[in-house]
């Protein structure tokens, strides 16, 4: 769907009979739109008959990509939502009760599938926490549960990071300063440059000059 039309159109265009948002009041999840039940073997009858009710209400540009799910903060966002879900429970009832938790099953497996391929990408030494945790509840967290945690993760190891580096950098800092003020400190004793002591200049060396009368070395 282009654009991003303003909240007044999408109301206008979903009480439109001919919009693909356009639910009929008596529209529900557990309608049978489809005279032909999936059981495993007609899979072709099935598809054939199923895509037909879709066209027949207008929604097989949910099924070939032709309407796109619109960006959150759109205002289609909510009607979207609706269709998607009373596509869902459609399909869902034109399936045969047998088949129903094989595909749930499935689904899991796939889900599952994802999360591990995610997980194994992380670096152990900034996520090795976060994995073991998330591989350790049953059942697992949703992929997109796990992903907005490794962000998170991601984040806090930045800040402790640069927390550390600002310490090092005050610490060396302070050796620094310290260093220079010790050498300034040493610098500010005179040295003589006769016997090469600290503490006197070559005017009052001793060696230079003699012991100091009733001084007894």
């Amino acid at each position: 769907m282009a654009g991003d039309p303003k909240s007044s159109t999408t109301k206008v265009s979903v009480a439109d009979p001919t919009s693909p948002f356009y639910l009929h009041p008596s529209d529900h999840p557990g309608l049978s739109i489809c005279p032909v039940i999936l059981k495993g073997d007609n899979y072709q009858e099935w598809s054939t008959t199923m895509k037909n009710a879709f066209r027949a209400k207008r929604k097989m540009g949910f099924l070939d990509g032709r309407i796109t799910k619109p960006d959150d903060a759109s205002a289609e966002i909510d009607d979207w939502y609706s269709v998607n879900s009373m596509l869902i429970g459609w399909v869902v009832q034109s399936i045969d009760a047998s088949l129903r938790s094989s595909i749930t099953d499935t689904e899991i497996e796939r889900e599952e599938e994802r999360l591990h391929q995610f997980l194994l990408g992380l670096e152990d030494d900034t996520f090795g926490t976060l994995c073991s945790n998330v591989m350790a509840q049953d059942p697992h967290s949703p992929l997109n549960r796990v992903y907005a945690l490794a962000i998170q993760e991601e984040r806090h190891q930045t800040l402790i990071k640069d927390r550390d580096l600002n310490k090092i950098d005050d610490m060396a800092f302070s050796v620094q300063s310290g260093g220079h003020a010790a050498r300034k400190q040493t610098s500010s004793r005179p040295k003589c440059n006769h016997c090469g002591r600290l503490g006197h200049d070559i005017t009052k060396c001793y060696k230079l000059h003699g012991f100091l009368e009733g001084w007894v070395p």
